[in-house]
């Protein structure tokens, strides 16, 4: 593998994980909306 397909693969790897984390964080805001008591 070359250089720039290494640096290819992880800002996609990176962008991959983004994604997930932004999807969990969603998921989490969601569930503390609707199952915490209101405050």
């Amino acid at each position: 593998m070359s250089n720039k397909e290494i640096y290819d693969f992880s800002k996609d790897l990176l962008y991959q994980l983004e994604l997930i984390i932004l999807n969990i964080k969603n998921k989490l805001i969601n569930y503390y909306k609707t199952k915490a008591p209101r405050l």
